[in-house]
């Protein structure tokens, strides 16, 4: 069954996108696929002009209680891992395909493509959705217009199936999370002078201690251990600041996120940060009147929450053979389809997050297979009335 699969999969891969640059050739290709299997097929504008969505649907596009299949365009990119051979011609031994993007998460979408390939669009009484998106990688930017598109439909589709790499395993809640970027201004003086000036990495210093504390009271509950890390957590990333060690600096910026259970708003964390970046700055307002403490949002998507009815997760799990209904420890749009739509959402999908993003990205011929079966077998359930 996974030669189909990996045809397409050697098509999809040959398209570097990299999240960011454009992805109007891979979506053209999706576009041709679709179309010869019957489908209904528009290309959209995303968030950025070289960038598209798809969305495309099969059977009747009118009738409620239809599936989403929802995938993105997107991988990351390649630069300074130490490939064996090119990460955008696929190569297949010992029973795996390896590539950029073929856990994370082309692999699924060529399943999705040779899945569909064998579906009769005449004998179809709901409808299935295939929807692609740009820039996943970069905090779920390009999923918002697309997103519009599907809510706007006469009949929206009625559960969606998201897939990124899960082993096939069933997960129905992930985190949330919000990044931001913070701006300290200060003042500047000679380091001979220290007193004359306001440390903007100095207090970018205490800013750090005050998150730490924060991370710590987060570590307290209230926690999910069905999470590697069961509790929310608090991520500090790249700090600059300064020109050079005889002056005093007057600029630091810092990167930092927070990943929140579902059933907490990682915004609300983003405000409590807030909090703790205006009481530094009124203090150093005190020796500068025009010192400044500024976050700037990087990107943000709300977490994945069980569904009131879980009758669709349990179906997933009966058709892969996996009982676990579970969470998973990185983030996905699904959050967002959920959010938007207001419908039933899981995550599955072949291969592992360990081999994402990776070199020598690799992906498991039998979790392919696995993967087609999967959606052959939801969408040729909608042929029932």
């Amino acid at each position: 069954m996974a030669d189909q699969a990996l045809r397409l999969l050697r098509r999809v891969i040959a398209h570097p996108t990299i999240a960011g640059e454009p992805n109007g050739e891979l979506i053209a290709d999706v576009a041709d696929e679709l179309e010869r299997a019957g489908a209904e097929v528009a290309t959209l504008p995303a968030h950025r002009a070289d960038a598209v969505n798809l969305h495309a649907v099969i059977g009747p596009a009118d009738v409620p209680g239809g599936l989403l299949v929802a995938a993105h365009s997107d991988v990351v990119g390649v630069d300074g891992q130490p490939w064996a051979r090119d990460p955008f011609t696929l190569y297949v031994e010992l029973g795996r395909a390896y590539g950029r993007g073929t856990a994370d998460m082309k692999g699924f979408l060529a399943t999705a493509l040779a899945a569909v390939a064998h579906l009769i669009p005449d004998r179809m009484r709901r409808p299935l959705h295939i929807a692609v998106s740009c820039d996943e990688e970069v905090g779920c930017r390009g999923v918002r217009p697309l997103l519009d598109t599907v809510a706007g439909l006469p009949v929206a589709p009625g559960k969606a199936l998201v897939g990124e790499p899960t082993m096939m395993r069933v997960v129905n809640r992930h985190k949330g999370k919000s990044a931001v970027r913070v701006h300290l201004r200060g003042r500047a003086a000679h380091s001979s002078l220290a007193p004359d000036g306001v440390n903007a990495v100095a207090y970018a210093g205490r800013l750090i201690t005050e998150l730490l504390a924060l991370q710590h009271e987060l570590a307290a509950g209230p926690g999910d251990r069905a999470y590697a890390v069961p509790f929310a957590t608090v991520g500090i990333g790249p700090i600059h600041g300064g020109v050079s060690v005889n002056i005093v600096p007057d600029r630091c910026d810092l990167e930092l996120e927070v990943r929140a259970l579902p059933e907490q708003n990682p915004e609300q964390l983003i405000e409590r940060i807030r909090e703790l970046a205006g009481g530094l700055e009124r203090e150093m307002r005190g020796a500068y009147a025009d010192a400044d403490i500024a976050l700037e949002p990087m990107s943000s998507y709300p977490g994945l929450r069980p569904a009131a009815d879980e009758a669709f997760a349990a179906e997933v799990a009966r058709r892969t053979g996996h009982a676990d209904i579970g969470a998973a420890d990185f983030g996905t749009e699904a959050g967002l389809y959920q959010q938007r739509l207001g419908i039933p959402v899981v995550v599955c999908g072949p291969g592992s997050m360990t081999d994402a993003h990776q070199a020598d990205e690799s992906v498991a011929i039998e979790q392919l297979d696995r993967s087609e079966r999967l959606i052959r077998e939801l969408a040729e359930a909608l042929y029932a009335d």
